[in-house]
């Protein structure tokens, strides 16, 4: 489709100089899908971090295909598509036809490219700087046709390797079925010591009881050590990662390589409720960083704590929220 013809030289020269187009959040790869409309699809999931409101991710588009692009947020939020040179392309907005978007919604529908290669997507949030997640779906129509022409993706069996009182085996994972758009399997520990290590894919993590240790290994993952004493470490890919002070049981995680544009989530602060105290060197030898302490009910007593390995307390900074399914945070992240 083509270029948006209001769209400048200059227009498109100002957004390549934009940090966020320099360094997307995500990349959306393809998988095979089990719509009976579309052959694959994809999708990619982020945050608005200290005073942003615009967010991109890249895509690789084929001309023998129809593409659907879906983003929600915790806000509303308005999508676009841009060529690999920062021209914005022509587009038909989902309203314009009668595919109604809810308020926190925005699609582009039917949109096929003139041209093979990458493309930029951009997710923005113009009304709240700084706050709210936001999710990004796509549909890839082999030839257009709203019908998935394609052989039924193939039955995949994934493991994960898991250290027990020093005994490791392999455990089967299921497939992620839940919010987070982009995540393709689940694992859940219990309440044993267990460390674990994650699959190539984008893997959910949560060991649950016990003191744990995970690496996520390839993909984006998202790890959870669930109560005690844990170690994340997150490997390749853009991931995230969560400490959860709600359950009444202290817990304690250390993120050994926070990089910049990942985040580190407390569940449970409360604004206005909720202290949190900060260490310049915390956490086990060798694994020393900033460390922030969260006191989640105000009355003295430290329920969660994490540590960044490596990190100073000035090199982080934190904001909170709220869920549209009013669960509170706080998520901390590189300035």
């Amino acid at each position: 489709m083509a270029r948006n013809p209001y769209w400048s030289d200059n227009l498109a020269t100002q957004v390549r100089r934009l940090e966020a187009w320099q360094h997307p959040d995500a990349h959306v790869s393809f998988a095979k899908s089990s719509s009976t409309f579309y052959e694959n699809d994809g999708g990619a999931r982020g945050s608005f971090t200290s005073t942003e409101t615009l967010d991109f991710v890249t895509v690789n588009l084929s001309t023998n295909a129809e593409y659907t692009f879906v983003g929600v947020g915790t806000y509303q939020v308005s999508i676009n598509l841009y060529d690999s040179g920062g021209y914005l392309l022509l587009t038909v907005d989902g309203d314009d036809i009668g595919y109604r978007d809810p308020y926190r919604a925005d699609s582009i529908v039917q949109f096929r490219p003139d041209a093979p290669g990458t493309y930029y997507l951009s997710i923005s949030n113009s009304y709240t700087a700084g706050s709210g997640d936001w999710g990004l779906g796509v549909a890839e129509d082999i030839g257009g046709d709203e019908k998935n022409s394609g052989p039924a993706a193939p039955s995949v069996s994934v493991t994960m390797k898991r250290t027990v009182g020093g005994v490791t085996e392999d455990v089967r994972v299921a497939a992620y079925d839940g919010p987070v758009p982009g995540l393709q399997w689940t694992f859940l520990g219990d309440a044993r010591n267990e460390v674990l290590g994650g699959s190539d894919g984008n893997d959910f993590i949560n060991l649950l009881g016990g003191d744990d240790a995970a690496t996520g290994g390839a993909g984006d993952d998202v790890l959870d050590g669930g109560s005690g004493s844990n170690w994340l470490v997150g490997g390749a890919g853009k991931d995230t990662f969560f400490v959860d002070g709600r359950g009444g049981v202290t817990t304690w995680s250390t993120v050994t390589d926070l990089e910049r544009g990942e985040l580190s989530t407390l569940w449970g602060y409360k604004e206005g409720v909720s202290k949190l105290s900060w260490e310049e060197i915390g956490g086990a030898s060798g694994y020393n960083g900033a460390t922030v302490h969260c006191d989640i009910d105000g009355n003295g007593t430290i329920d969660a704590s994490m540590t960044f390995s490596g990190k100073t307390v000035g090199a982080m900074t934190f904001s909170t929220g709220t869920t549209a399914d009013a669960n509170s945070y706080v998520a901390f992240f590189q300035a």
